[in-house]
């Protein structure tokens, strides 16, 4: 196994940039890793390698000439979540309707990459819709999770985690609407930062998502192999495009400005909806003990209102806008007859997953008992204000990210679809959450981690506290599927 796909993002960028190595070797060894797990694992579901050979060669080129004026990012790849327009590259979303959609342009987020100078190897694989935390579709089939490929490896950034695990790419592009970037990454033992509402522009993503609570749940970030890559990259990436109308600048993310010597941690493990197993228990103490052992103020702490999490996140997905996922479901065009594909679905011949099929129902259900909109608006604007004053600008909370280590495909996950109300709740309230491994579970042997979570636009803190853990467990290792 070569050692470039396991070095940290940015150190092949510092070797890269130095003349150490090429971007060509660099990108050939993670095509050669993509092409040794893939078929296992399903994570990357379109490549362009030889694209990417083309524009590692000229970074090559590019740094010959004149090694002192380089884009931050020249020569080094990485890979994207589907849902993002890629120019030439389909943009399905995992949906059938989609499946010969071709992206005419990129998505914001991705041309700023390009300009970076980063070399995209291909795409990676999502839920039909992005609306599971099973990464699986009637396009592309199932992800594995390369630790054990009985697993889930998380949704909607599934493909990503899984990818990211195995050493098929240094750092990716992703998404998370109710714990999309941090629930792969705890499954496959990865880092992820879900930003501070509207700080990466939407544009060129799929599902639209600008209109309504809806447009602050959705964030759009980095994951990576360690929090300093995924943090230098996020400026990169944010920032108004003149497109996407939400857009605020990114707040300073230099960890030399963070004060960590006066910051308090506060932590829980039960959210009073779904208890933590041993192994999740465990990752937050492991996590816990390892700041109080580096002089930080460690004490418990759980928001009054945790146990209303699922109703604060599902009253967001509808409000505001005329929008609804049975809409989506159909693309904007023919609606889905719901009970046609319900009736196909035991029979294996609906076009739809059967999550998505539910979720739509659910949402008719539910549609018919709305009325109480302003008092769940009051209740999430009272949450996020208990949150927000007992962190301040100088504490931390630390708490699960879901509720176990990764489900077993299928049946296991519907079984523990409520583990996402750990992470939902925090896109309901905009906070920033940095997911950070904490080492493999003693019973499971599987991966488990913490997110690490602040007061709005205090993203800086929560990266720095989370590389704190980093240091102390020590962070990502490579799977081997």
């Amino acid at each position: 196994m070569t050692p470039l796909i396991q070095l940290p993002a940015l150190t092949l960028r510092d070797r890269i940039h130095s003349g150490q190595l090429t971007s060509r070797e660099v990108v050939e060894a993670h095509i050669g890793r993509i092409e040794t797990v893939n078929p296992t694992i399903n994570a990357v579901v379109r490549t362009r390698y030889d694209l990417a050979r083309q524009e590692a060669d000229a970074a090559d080129a590019r740094i010959a000439r004149d090694p002192s004026d380089l884009p931050p990012w020249l020569g080094v790849p990485c890979t994207v979540k589907e849902h993002f327009e890629l120019e030439g590259f389909p943009q399905t979303g995992g949906l059938v309707r989609r499946k010969d959609r071709i992206a005419t342009r990129d998505a914001t987020a991705i041309r700023r990459m390009r300009r970076a100078g980063m070399v995209i190897l291909g795409t990676t694989n999502v839920p039909e819709g992005l609306t599971w935390y099973e990464s699986y579709n009637k396009i592309y089939g199932r992800t594995r999770n390369p630790w054990d490929l009985d697993r889930t490896a998380g949704g909607s950034s599934g493909g990503e985690g899984a990818i990211l695990a195995a050493g098929g790419s240094p750092i990716g592009l992703a998404g998370d609407t109710g714990g999309s970037i941090r629930m792969p990454c705890v499954f496959n033992g990865t880092v992820g930062h879900k930003s501070s509402s509207h700080l990466v522009p939407h544009t060129g993503t799929w599902p639209d998502s600008t209109q309504g609570l809806i447009s602050k749940y959705k964030c759009l970030g980095p994951m990576g192999r360690t929090v300093a890559d995924v943090r230098a990259l996020l400026p990169i990436l944010s920032g108004p495009d003149g497109e996407d109308p939400n857009t605020v600048s990114c707040p300073d993310l230099d960890p030399a400005r963070v004060d960590l010597g006066n910051t308090r941690v506060y932590w829980f493990a039960d959210n009073g909806i779904v208890s933590p197993d041993d192994d999740t228990a465990e990752a937050v103490e492991r996590a816990t003990s390892a700041l109080r052992e580096r002089g930080f103020q460690v004490g418990h702490w759980r928001p009054e209102r945790i146990k209303r999490s699922l109703e604060v996140w599902a009253f967001g997905l509808g409000h505001g806008t005329d929008t609804t996922f049975a809409d989506t479901l159909a693309d904007f065009s023919e609606p889905v007859r719901l009970g046609t594909q319900l009736l196909r679905w035991p029979l294996r011949r609906s076009d739809h997953i059967g999550p998505s099929l539910g979720l739509a129902t659910l949402e008719k259900l539910v549609s018919r008992f709305s009325g109480h909109g302003e008092a769940m608006l009051q209740l999430r604007l009272d949450f996020q204000r208990e949150v927000e004053d007992k962190l301040g600008g100088n504490a931390v909370l630390i708490c699960p990210s879901f509720h176990r280590a990764a489900p077993r495909h299928r049946w296991d996950c519907l079984a523990g679809t409520l583990g996402f109300s750990y992470s939902g709740v925090i896109n309901a309230l905009e906070l920033p959450a940095t997911a950070v491994p904490t080492g493999l579970g003693s019973r499971t042997g599987l991966p488990n981690g913490v997110q690490v979570v602040g007061r709005r636009r205090n993203d800086a803190l929560t990266l720095a506290v989370a590389e704190q853990i980093e240091q102390a467990l020590g962070g990502w290792r490579i799977a081997t599927p």
